[in-house]
């Protein structure tokens, strides 16, 4: 039985600046998991959720949120559908 990932981020970069955050990072989220995502302060970790939840956009790589590109899902949709609590 193949399972739509509830996340599939692929190759994404973002930067602040000249100050380069995320690169060429890739995962999958499946459902009925625990995940971690562990670094030190500055490394990116909440920019990547930030990103996943489409409150930042990537400078290029894609975040597909249930099999569709979040580009697709309206703000009001995707917030219905998605939260962060940082």
């Amino acid at each position: 039985m193949h399972r739509t990932p509830v996340f599939e981020a692929s190759r994404l970069h973002f930067s602040y600046g000249r100050q380069k955050v995320l690169d060429n990072i890739s995962l999958t989220v499946e459902a009925g998991n625990f995940y971690a995502i562990v670094g030190p302060n500055g490394c990116g970790k909440t920019t990547l959720l930030d990103i996943m939840a489409g409150n930042k956009t990537p400078e290029s790589g894609n975040i597909r949120y249930l099999g569709l590109d979040i580009k697709e899902y309206g703000k009001r949709k995707l917030a219905r559908e998605i939260a962060l609590v940082p």
